[in-house]
């Protein structure tokens, strides 16, 4: 019974999951550098994980970062 087990489940396995080859896009992506967020510590006080950024959504287009510091 383990034999037949393992035999189905051989057989199952894919072995050339994209049979096509991928063909290459026109599309391009830029990126735009619109904040940087400061040194949060130094030495043993390791730098915050920073966890979210957000805008305020008022028309100030102010951005919000939320981090995880660990004490």
């Amino acid at each position: 019974m383990v034999i037949f087990a393992v035999a189905s489940i051989s057989s199952a396995q894919i072995t050339d999951p994209i049979p096509e080859p991928i063909k290459k896009s026109e599309l391009s992506v830029g990126l735009e550098e619109v904040v940087q967020i400061p040194n949060s510590g130094t030495g043993r006080n390791k730098a915050a994980r920073l966890n979210l950024l957000t805008y305020a959504g008022d028309e100030t287009r102010r951005l919000f970062v939320n981090d995880m510091h660990r004490f």
